[in-house]
């Protein structure tokens, strides 16, 4: 696998042949920086406020951007811990982390909770969900690359290194709820692991895959892309399902549909008795009348 970058600032230190011609997906981020890094943090401090409130922020506002702060640098944190690099790594890039408290003051203290609203819209979200996604891959295969220049002989770890970094917010989020004073060590993504976790293992595993079939020397430039972009399809698709319920409106709509052909078939019935029920009627009536014809003939 070509080393396409480290997760701690010291710049994209990429084969800028591979990126810009065949990775087009995985440069967007660095191309239109920080728009995807806004769309990560807006996620970290919607789901932040999800859980504990926009009251708890403006009562407790370190403690609310502590845990802002771990859940939107949580990955680089983990990747970091779980090669032995420095644990304040992913701090060092001071723009990201000022960005992170703007977007973080923004949701919790607009005026009139503008800020909020706006991106709580089911459009506005769901293109921000779908920013995140295509920055999650790009963050799978760095943490790759990352551990493989570290060790360059293991698929284990750079496996491990890539879920992390891919997402360490999930991972993590005993840790930010214990820094809001909630501790809940049941709900762990190691104990039910979600479907961003899942989706994340399988993505880490097509890409060392893809690795192993071509060399360095070797590499199918074509077959790099479509796997790449196969990727981001697959979260992007992932998470506009969850944000837009397309599973429960499709079930909604067939049980619609079914009740519907259901309606049509009682009807049919009801008026194949009603039918049935008039036709007995005529035959007994001209029973009637040709038993008096006999009568009166006798």
């Amino acid at each position: 696998m070509v080393y396409v970058g480290d997760a701690h600032g010291r710049g994209d230190q990429v084969d800028e042949q591979l990126v810009e011609e065949d990775l087009l997906l995985f440069h967007l981020p660095v191309v239109y920086y920080p728009l995807f890094d806004v769309a990560h943090f807006v996620c970290a401090a919607l789901q932040l406020r999800k859980e504990h409130g926009q009251q708890f922020g403006r009562q407790h506002p370190v403690s609310s951007c502590v845990a802002m702060l771990s859940s939107s640098f949580a990955g680089s944190l983990l990747a970091s811990l779980a090669l032995g690099l420095p644990a304040v790594s992913p701090l060092q890039r001071e723009d990201k982390v000022l960005l992170a408290v703007v977007v973080w003051l923004a949701v919790f203290f607009s005026p009139l909770d503008v800020v909020h609203r706006l991106l709580t819209n089911r459009t506005v979200f769901t293109l921000v969900s779908v920013m995140k996604e295509v920055y999650r891959v790009r963050k799978i295969v760095r943490g790759i690359s990352l551990a493989q220049s570290h060790y360059p002989a293991s698929k284990l770890i750079p496996f491990i290194v890539g879920v992390l970094k891919g997402n360490g917010s999930g991972l993590l989020k005993p840790l930010t709820r214990l820094i809001c004073g909630v501790w809940t060590p049941s709900q762990s993504e190691l104990l039910t692991p979600s479907q961003t976790t899942r989706c994340c293992a399988v993505a880490a595993l097509a890409w060392l895959a893809g690795s192993l079939l071509v060399t360095q020397d070797q590499l199918d430039r074509q077959s790099g892309q479509l796997l790449y972009s196969s990727l981001v399809l697959l979260f992007v698709i992932s998470k506009v399902e969850q944000s837009l319920d397309l599973t429960g409106q499709l079930l909604r709509l067939l049980e619609c549909v079914g009740l519907k052909h259901t309606k049509d078939e009682e009807n049919l019935k009801h008026t194949k008795d009603e039918n049935l029920k008039h036709k007995d009627e005529v035959n007994q009536v001209n029973l009637v009348l040709n038993n008096n014809v006999k009568n009166k003939e006798d």
